[in-house]
């Protein structure tokens, strides 16, 4: 009878044994279950988070390509009200001056006089030039 018990209690130590071990096998499946369901919440996250960036991205590529439209600092010269802007043919070197004559009795509503207004082409030399209009 003590082979017996001994037997049984060899068992019931193999059972608890194994019992214990399925308890942490247990703990560290849900461990591990919590740390895939977390990463999966961040690839969700991150998934988001790039498509508004993607956006950003585009959005900024398209105000470059409209920023790089405009004119640039050096080519500004004089933008005063009442001033005039010449714009120059850059591969040539040649700015075209078209003027026509008005006329008006109120300084308000003004209309061409017949006749042909007046051109004149300039070729520009390298280097910073300053031109006025005089009478």
């Amino acid at each position: 009878m003590a082979q017996k018990d001994a037997a049984i209690e060899f068992l019931q130590n193999i059972v608890a044994a194994l019992v214990d071990e399925r308890a942490d096998l247990v703990d560290e499946r849900d461990v591990v279950i919590a740390e895939r369901d977390a990463l999966e919440a961040t690839a969700v996250s991150n998934a988001t988070e790039i498509a508004l960036l993607e956006g950003t991205v585009s959005s900024n590529a398209t105000e470059i390509a409209l920023l790089s439209q405009r004119p640039t600092l050096k080519e500004v010269r004089d933008g005063r009200p009442g001033s005039v802007l010449l714009g120059v043919d850059s591969e040539n070197g040649l700015v075209v001056l078209d003027f026509t004559v008005e006329e008006s009795e109120d300084l308000i509503t003004w209309t061409p006089v017949a006749g042909p207004g007046v051109s004149q082409t300039l070729t520009l030399p390298e280097g910073k030039r300053f031109y006025r209009f005089a009478h």
